[in-house]
C-alpha cells in the first residue's frame, strides 16, 4: 500500500517500469554511498512513524552490498576488513528498519537460480536469510497463463512452508 518510499540502489531510473505500470506516491531516493543508506534508512523510518509512508521498498539490496557499501569500504579497508565493515553498514540500516518502521518492508535480492542462495558477498550473505521470515519468489513463465507466479515461504527458493505459505 502507498504511499511507498523506495530506496534505490539499482541506478538512477530503476523504477521507470513501475511507474509505467501504473505505480503511484512514490518517494524514491538513490543510494548511492554509506551516508545515503543511513540517511535514507532513518528518513523512512521518521516518515513511517509520521503516518507519511505505508510501504518501503529496498531495490535491491544485493547491489547495496555488493556495489554501494563494498565499493566505499574497498576505499578505506584491506582484505576481510572490507567485509566486516559492510557487513555492519548493511545490517545496521536493515535491522533499525526491521525494528523501527511502521510500514511494510520489501527487501529486494537477487538469488542464484541454481541452489537458490542470495547474491551478496561476505558474512550478509548469511545473515540476511536468517533475519527475513518469508520469500517471494517470482517465477517467470513465457507463454503461459498467468506468466508470473509468486511462491511465499521462507527456504531458499520460497517454494516451502513459511509462516504465511501459499502459492
Amino acid at each position: 500500500p502507498g504511499p511507498i518510499d523506495i530506496l534505490n540502489a539499482d541506478g538512477p531510473g530503476a523504477q521507470i517500469a513501475a511507474k509505467r505500470y501504473g505505480a503511484k506516491n512514490l518517494s524514491i531516493l538513490d543510494v548511492t554511498s554509506p551516508t545515503l543508506w543511513e540517511k535514507g534508512v532513518k528518513a523512512c523510518i521518521r516518515r513511517s512513524q509520521e503516518g507519511k509512508c505505508n510501504t518501503v521498498v529496498v531495490d535491491t539490496f544485493t547491489l547495496l552490498v555488493n556495489n554501494v557499501l563494498a565499493m566505499e569500504m574497498s576505499n578505506h579497508f584491506d582484505k576481510w576488513d572490507i567485509w566486516r565493515e559492510t557487513l555492519q553498514h548493511a545490517m545496521k540500516g536493515l535491522n533499525a528498519l526491521l525494528q523501527n518502521l511502521q510500514a511494510h518492508l520489501f527487501v529486494i535480492v537477487h538469488h542464484d537460480l541454481n541452489d537458490g542462495l542470495v547474491n551478496i558477498k561476505g558474512g550478509t550473505k548469511k545473515d540476511l536469510p536468517a533475519i527475513i521470515h518469508d520469500r517471494v519468489h517470482m517465477e517467470y513463465r513465457h507463454g503461459k497463463d498467468p506468466a508470473r507466479v509468486y511462491h511465499v515461504g521462507s527456504s531458499a527458493d520460497g517454494m516451502s512452508g513459511g509462516r504465511f505459505a501459499s502459492e
